[in-house]
């Protein structure tokens, strides 16, 4: 499997889980959103922690990056 993140590739040559991937790369799941490319449409469907990314496979894994709180000018939801 090939794994992209921040323009380097990662090569695996074995099956496992998305948790276990990540635990390789020493990346938390908290951080970071796993995608696999589909290969006849280049399509990326995200995955969870317990899906599996096969030999072949190839996934991005991208940062996940949140910002900020809550404003008062998007006011309370209520």
């Amino acid at each position: 499997m090939k794994a992209y993140f921040r323009g380097k590739v990662y090569e695996f040559n074995e099956r496992m889980k998305v948790k276990e991937l990540l635990k390789k790369m020493g990346l938390l799941p908290e951080y970071v959103i796993v995608a696999k490319r589909n290969p006849s449409n280049n399509d990326l469907t995200i995955l969870i922690e317990e899906d599996f990314v096969e030999k072949d496979d190839e996934v991005e894994i991208l940062s996940a990056i949140s910002g900020g709180g809550w404003s008062k000018r998007m006011g309370d939801g209520r």
